[in-house]
């Protein structure tokens, strides 16, 4: 026991296993908040070419209007959970990113200014999540156009309400630019697409970079598996041996001789005994 209580204070303790974690962590995060990206350009798209949503959002404005107030709802809910599922992965890139090197620091950021550069709309998404905790709902507007057979819509933020908000100039700026209204669908896709590429190549970089740490967190790890199997293994055969004893489960219940996992030749159950005492004359 003194043995394994001391591979696992050197494993908990080795920079490593925090550096492995925040990765794993940071991928998690990402694709939590790809999926609510995802999920608000669905509503969005439901919403601007759905023609029964559009009725139902757009152009009643007598009778039952329950439907028009379910679907505000939604669009809310879809927006709070974008914002703060990237508020999440942007603070959890930055935890990550303090802990690289200086040259991976810079390299990230240029791409990042690369993004808020090219990309319509980066940083107002980015800085959306700011104003959704002191407003808590967006600003929405919704407008509707015939084109023969085919209705469409758009669902839009007030331009003057955001503005009521203290953004950084560069976000006023784009807010201004935009008129009285922003549509939201547009840039969703194309800021998604940015995040993506950078979180993975950030990801595969931080592996990269670390990859002497995570050989030293792997030995730790085997050193581990061999006190806790005894010496029998160290881990990188165990799906292997897991299937085996299935397998041999199996074959016990057919009533099928088991076999032996190094040799794949059946158990000799008697060879296998411990002896017994040697027995003397019966007294």
């Amino acid at each position: 026991m003194e043995a394994l209580r001391a591979a696992e204070t050197e494993y908990n303790e080795h920079p490593g296993t925090a550096l492995v974690r925040r990765l794993g962590d940071l991928e998690r995060i990402f694709n939590a908040w790809s999926g609510f990206s995802l999920s608000l350009r669905k509503l969005l798209e439901q919403c601007e070419n759905h023609e029964p949503t559009i009725v139902e959002l757009v152009i009643r404005n007598v009778g039952d209007t329950s439907p028009r107030e379910r679907i505000r709802l939604m669009l809310d809910q879809a927006t709070v959970a974008y914002v703060a599922g990237l508020g999440a992965l942007i603070d959890h890139n930055r935890i990550v990113l303090k802990a690289q090197s200086s040259g991976l620091r810079e390299e990230y950021a240029t791409r990042l200014a690369t993004i808020t550069e090219t990309v319509p709309g980066a940083l107002f998404l980015a800085k959306l999540r700011n104003y959704v905790l002191h407003y808590v709902v967006a600003p929405w507007e919704f407008s509707a156009k015939q084109a023969g057979e085919t209705m469409t819509a758009e669902v839009l933020l007030n331009a003057g309400a955001l503005l009521e908000f203290r953004w950084d100039a560069a976000v006023q700026s784009f807010i201004q630019s935009g008129g009285e209204q922003i549509q939201l669908s547009p840039l969703l896709g194309p800021y998604q697409k940015a995040m993506h590429d950078l979180t993975d190549w950030f990801l595969q970089r931080c592996w990269n970079d670390n990859a002497e740490l995570v050989a030293e967190l792997n030995n730790l790890i085997t050193k581990r598996n061999l006190i806790l199997s005894g010496g029998i293994t160290d881990g990188h055969d165990w799906e292997k041996r897991v299937g085996h004893m299935q397998e041999n489960h199996l074959r016990a219940e057919r009533g099928e001789p088991q076999t032996d996992f190094r040799t794949g030749k059946p158990i000799d159950k008697q060879a296998d005994r411990e002896p017994s005492a040697p027995r003397g004359p019966l007294s």
